[in-house]
């Protein structure tokens, strides 16, 4: 018979939880007035005045080309809108904006 000689262990650190993340605050909107706003104003519809003759004209180009798979018609689509051109105002008119 063997006599065994043990050693109590340390307790075991108590586990903490990871800490929660916290929401990210936007910081807060400059308040725009004047010419500021105007300006913003002036942009914001200007790109939407854009944005609605780019569905406009790509709804043509899809109508114009009915057996093209989408795929095709959105790169005549982005060749189009890349060179700057609008089926409504600028078609065939280099020179113009």
């Amino acid at each position: 018979m063997a006599l065994v000689h043990t050693a109590k262990a340390p307790p075991r650190p108590a586990r903490v939880p990871p800490p929660k993340p916290q929401p990210v605050m936007a910081p807060p909107r400059q308040v725009l007035g004047g010419d500021e706003l105007t300006a913003h104003v002036r942009a914001a519809k200007q790109a939407g005045r854009v944005r609605a003759m780019q569905e406009w004209d790509y709804e043509w180009i899809r109508l114009a080309y009915p057996g093209k798979s989408l795929r095709e018609v959105n790169d005549i689509a982005n060749a189009h809108f890349a060179r700057g051109r609008s089926i409504g105002i600028n078609w065939d008119d280099p020179s113009a904006p």
